[in-house]
């Protein structure tokens, strides 16, 4: 167990620290899309305002994650119990496909001040343990090109590049 921080479930009274996170985490896709020489219509298009959240959606979705089972969301607290990531995963399940249950890692943010302390890699062991109890046969994620650190870790955990995604948002 580490001593610096702890990761556990999020939980409704987690809302407002999770939307925060959710924020933060789209601020700075953001100034990497600009950075990487996307217009700012095209960097924006995941881009969603503060006051489009609802926090009592947030509050109801994370407290019903144990009975939906196909949603997980773990946070990162350091020793004040400041959220400083999350990893946020679902199942989805596809009858038509042999590979039964997909897990898709939707996002995993963790607060520039704390990178490269392991926290990415708990969260990342956490949810992956979630996907086996849950008897996932397949785990995906789409993840920036451009993001070393990350394509890093993700690769350490057994992810492979499979498939380059194009967009194009001029039309």
């Amino acid at each position: 167990m580490n001593e610096d921080f702890v990761v556990r479930k999020a939980c409704k009274d987690d809302s407002k620290d999770f939307i925060d996170l959710v924020i933060e985490l789209q601020e700075f896709n953001y100034k990497n899309a600009i950075k990487r020489g996307d217009s700012k219509q095209e960097a924006g298009v995941n881009l969603v305002l503060k006051k489009n959240y609802d926090i009592n959606n947030f509050a109801s979705w994370l407290n019903n994650l144990d009975e939906e089972k196909k949603s997980m969301v773990f946070m990162a607290f350091d020793t004040k119990n400041k959220a400083i990531g999350f990893i946020s995963a679902e199942i989805e399940y596809k009858k038509e496909l042999v590979v039964g249950k997909i897990g898709y890692i939707s996002d995993l943010y963790v607060k520039k001040e704390y990178r490269a302390k392991g926290i990415a890699s708990v969260l990342m062991e956490k949810t992956l343990d979630w996907f086996k109890k849950m008897k996932v046969n397949h785990v995906s994620l789409d993840v920036d090109m451009n993001n070393e650190p990350a394509i890093k870790l993700y690769s350490k955990f057994g992810f492979n590049k499979k498939m380059f995604k194009m967009s194009y948002c001029k039309i």
